[in-house]
């Protein structure tokens, strides 16, 4: 969670859909409530774990070894707060 204006405090909501988006989402995004603010675009960490995954000594090693240190969309979210 991260500050916004007047000092409260907003929080992340990463939306990736799957397909076709109804157009309550759209309207969402563009106009989150007070508080909230959707993330949509891909950031350079999704890109760097799209390209470790497909590569299946890495996406096993991520999965197994580091899953269990620490999840890795809590890690994602701690980078980009």
């Amino acid at each position: 969670m991260s500050k916004g204006k007047k000092g409260l405090v907003v929080k992340r909501i990463y939306l990736e859909p799957a397909g076709k988006v109804h157009p309550l989402f759209k309207e969402l995004v563009l106009y989150p409530p007070e508080g909230y603010k959707f993330i949509t675009e891909q950031t350079s960490w999704d890109r760097a774990v799209k390209l470790a995954s497909s590569i299946d000594f890495i996406y096993s090693f991520q999965e197994k070894v580091l899953g269990e240190l620490v999840p890795v969309n809590l890690f994602k979210a701690y980078l980009e707060s």
